[in-house]
């Protein structure tokens, strides 16, 4: 028996493996294990939350809602594990 050239041979593969399987038009995959939650339906953190507004913040402030961080970077130094950021409309 005759070899084919190693050409051949790679064309051959590559239309096998570019062949779908059995009637498979689309990727097959699970359905979601849980459904994601907006962040609208979240409540917010009480304790351990900070927020940041760049429009009426202030970086020398305390980060509270009353008085919020103005800059992100500010505020990451400032942050602990555990505590959460809040962002605040801006431009």
């Amino acid at each position: 028996m005759k070899s084919l050239p190693l050409h051949y041979l790679a064309m051959l593969l590559t239309s096998i493996a570019s062949t779908p399987l059995s009637g498979a038009d689309k990727p097959v995959s699970h359905p979601a294990i849980r459904l994601p939650v907006l962040a609208k339906d979240r409540p917010l953190v009480k304790v351990g939350a900070f927020y940041v507004d760049p429009l009426k913040g202030d970086d020398s402030g305390p980060g509270s809602v009353e008085k919020p961080w103005r800059t992100v970077q500010a505020s990451l130094l400032r942050l602990g594990p555990g505590q959460t950021l809040y962002l605040r409309g801006g431009i």
